[in-house]
């Protein structure tokens, strides 16, 4: 279960980003009460992506639909309290995409380059970069006809 003051902070910040918005006590208990079971770090994430892509105070639901999205589960109590980093399991996801289902996405590839660049993880996104780079060059090899012996 999380801290109520967690997820009180995340609502403060929910609050300061929609200043027209205020909650009433008995409101804020029941956000605290219904989002409880939802892992700080996920509630957070939920709450800067309904930030970034809405112009009204979220609802509950749309915060449990968010963090849903984000962990790829609506079974909450799953997931670990502390935060994993997304960013390598989807690294190891578009690898396995790869290996196991032969797809390969470099505007993904890309992508997940530039999220590792925005967060100052320059070793990370070389890697991911240098990552797709062989495996296109896997891709090419097995596309080559094989040679007549």
């Amino acid at each position: 279960m999380v801290d109520q003051r967690e997820i009180a902070a995340i609502l403060k910040t929910l609050i300061d980003a929609y200043p027209d918005h205020r909650l009433e006590k008995r409101t804020l208990q029941i956000y605290l009460e219904r989002l409880a079971d939802i892992p700080a770090y996920l509630l957070a994430a939920a709450a800067q992506a309904h930030i970034e892509g809405s112009t009204w105070f979220p609802k509950i639901a749309e915060l449990r639909q968010a963090a849903a999205r984000l962990a790829n589960t609506r079974d909450f109590s799953s997931l670990p309290p502390y935060p994993v980093d997304h960013l390598l399991a989807e690294a190891y996801a578009l690898e396995d995409a790869f290996f196991y289902e032969g797809r390969l996405d470099p505007a993904e590839w890309e992508r997940l380059a530039i999220q590792f660049e925005r967060l100052d993880r320059p070793y990370r996104r070389d890697y991911t970069r240098e990552k797709l780079r062989r495996l296109q060059i896997v891709r090419e090899r097995q596309a080559q006809p094989a040679a007549s012996t």
